[in-house]
């Protein structure tokens, strides 16, 4: 404000309200003033004293700066992604029965996968196949007589019963 008084007046407020609302692409100063023209319908001249130029990410994006540039992941969370998480969440802890157990590496097992939230069952089950393969699950069903374990799930209870075939 104390570059923008000076050079506008009474209209500095104004000035400062049009460039806080403005957005643009990059840090460029041109495309900044014709957006700022636009809103105040009349010629503006900006100097780079007037104006900082501060980056926003959405909500659900995160950035993080290196020396070649900056990085941004989206992290929305979105039903294919936490579908395919509950499912690799399931098969690690499989993966940790089977050590447990000490089973060889190639041993085929049956599976009971209980979840007992509806939604997170729901989800799970649309990568049944990808669970199975990567536990060497060859039925997923009813275990009789198998090694039990019961899981937190980030807040959801999974329990994960495992017998060698």
């Amino acid at each position: 404000m104390s570059v923008l008084g000076p050079a506008f007046g009474d209209d500095a407020g104004e000035v400062m309200q049009a460039l806080n609302d403005a957005h643009v692409e990059s840090a460029d100063l041109d495309a900044l003033a014709e957006q700022v023209e636009e809103t105040l319908g009349r010629d503006v001249e900006l100097t780079p004293e007037m104006v900082e130029f501060v980056e926003e990410t959405p909500e659900d994006v995160a950035g993080a700066d290196f020396d070649g540039g900056t990085v941004y992941v989206d992290t929305e969370l979105d039903e294919d992604v936490e579908s395919e998480g509950y499912a690799r969440e399931v098969i690690r802890r499989v993966q940790e029965m089977r050590k447990d157990l000490d089973l060889e590496m190639d041993a085929e097992i049956r599976l009971d996968v209980m979840v007992f939230d509806d939604r997170v069952a729901r989800l799970v089950s649309e990568h049944e196949d990808l669970v199975k393969e990567e536990t060497r699950a060859r039925e997923l069903g009813e275990v009789e007589d198998g090694y039990r374990e019961e899981w937190d799930v980030e807040g959801t209870k999974i329990a994960l019963e495992v017998e060698e075939l």
